[in-house]
């Protein structure tokens, strides 16, 4: 993975996030970590391998976090707390999703990042010959993990922080989506996630109390989103 090349298009100047050099940085980090050629990957708890196709590569949000901020590279102390924060990176990484830059499928334990046209902009002589399968392949994951959840859903769970109940999250979650515009609220939700996450941590560090996040479907069946929040320290979101 540290060797070769990746092909960076001038018409990428044209794009929004161009604009936006946090979002550009995710952008290029996720064209660097993607596989140029089939691969098996096994994580620590999980039998089976992973096979990632080219244009893949597996993550999750702390371990997109410590790559973004070069954590094993760096000499300078890592936190968690480094901004951009992991929540913020999932914004914008949903943010390339909603452009068609790439998917992202999330599973329990890790997430699958597709780069979307890989195989137009990236690919080699060798591997035209497996796009079609490799196609398939990709299609395939993300119909089998929509049979289970909703995508929408699956990103609202990724970043919520008190991940528990997920059964009666999702029948929340279907409640709430047959009553609003589900693709146009699931920025503000993300949004206010990240806004009631600074204001406990800015309340926490005064040793102040402030209530535990409560389980996601009674956020979401109380519209919690709509809390108002006082944040003393700075946001960094896009």
């Amino acid at each position: 993975m540290k060797k070769g090349y990746i092909k960076l298009y001038r018409k990428t100047i044209e794009s929004p996030i161009f604009m936006h050099e946090g979002m550009l940085k995710l952008w290029v980090l996720c064209l660097l970590k993607a596989n140029h050629k089939q691969t098996d990957f096994v994580l620590p708890g999980i039998l089976k391998p992973i096979t990632l196709k080219p244009g893949q590569f597996i993550t999750g949000r702390y371990e997109l976090h410590r790559d973004y901020h070069q954590a094993d590279i760096q000499k300078r102390k890592y936190s968690r707390k480094c901004k951009p924060t992991p929540y913020t990176l999932i914004r914008w990484l949903l943010t390339l999703q909603y452009m068609q830059m790439l998917s992202n499928t999330t599973y329990n334990k890790y997430s699958i990042i597709s780069i979307t046209n890989w195989y137009l902009y990236q690919e080699n002589e060798h591997q035209v010959s497996i796009r079609r399968a490799s196609s398939e392949h990709i299609q395939e994951c993300i119909k089998n993990e929509k049979e289970i959840y909703a995508q929408n859903f699956l990103s609202f769970w990724e970043a919520y922080p008190n991940r528990k109940s997920k059964k009666k999250a999702y029948e929340a979650w279907n409640k709430l989506e047959k009553a609003e515009d589900i693709t146009t609220l699931l920025p503000i939700l993300l949004d206010a996630i990240e806004r009631q996450r600074q204001a406990r941590e800015s309340v926490k560090a005064k040793g102040e109390f402030f209530p535990e996040w409560p389980y996601p479907a009674t956020w979401l069946n109380g519209k919690r989103w709509e809390d108002e929040v006082e944040i003393k320290q700075g946001y960094d979101g896009f």
